[in-house]
Parts: C-alpha cells; sequence; structure tokens
C-alpha cells in the first residue's frame, strides 16, 4: 500500500496560466511549472483555480523538494 503524499504549502504570487496538465505558478519572483497531478487539496489555489489567482497551494513534498522549495 502507498503512503499518503506528505505536503508543502508555498506562496503563490500570480497563477500566470492554466493548461490542462499544469499551471504556471510565480513563487518568490520565479515561474514554476506545477503538474496539476502533484497539486493536493486544501490550498486556495488550485487545480480548478483560473489564471492571474493568488495564494497558497498544497503540492506533494517530493516535487518541492526536487526544485528547492521545502
Amino acid at each position: 500500500m502507498k503512503a499518503a503524499d506528505s505536503s508543502v504549502e508555498l506562496e503563490v504570487e500570480r497563477l500566470k496560466r492554466v493548461t490542462a496538465k499544469a499551471l504556471l505558478c510565480e513563487i518568490d519572483g520565479v515561474d514554476f511549472w506545477i503538474p496539476k497531478s502533484v497539486v493536493l487539496a486544501g490550498g486556495q489555489v488550485d487545480a480548478e483555480s483560473e489564471e492571474d489567482a493568488a495564494g497558497t497551494i498544497l503540492v506533494s513534498e517530493w516535487w518541492a523538494a526536487a526544485r528547492g522549495l521545502d
């Protein structure tokens, strides 16, 4: 059985673009493409958000750690 993903909360300054598979988020002045598959429920910005949204986003810990965002 797979353990539940741990999450990291990040502050999105602006959601710049939304595609079918990813979100382009500005975090600390840097743009990151975040796959919707690593976005977890519970943040102010999520896979259903529209462009120009801002707030917190919850992502899988492994994804954030791989990009130095943990």
